[in-house]
């Protein structure tokens, strides 16, 4: 009897897209932040590359 009400819920399963963006959130959510939070990363690198670099030039010509 438990056989025969899952075979009949089994296309509507299958036919059923509401998780769908869910899943795909889930999966594809976490590489969308790391990236945006290693572009940030890499952001700030650069900055302070350029200002250290803006800061040694000014005081080398100091010396």
């Amino acid at each position: 009897m438990h056989f025969c009400r899952l075979a009949n819920t089994l296309p509507d399963l299958r036919s059923d897209a509401r998780g769908f963006s869910a899943i795909e959130f889930a999966i594809l959510g976490p590489v969308f932040f790391a990236l945006l939070f290693l572009a940030f990363e890499v952001g700030l690198l650069y900055t302070r590359m350029v200002l250290l670099d803006d800061t040694l030039t000014k005081t080398s010509k100091l010396i």
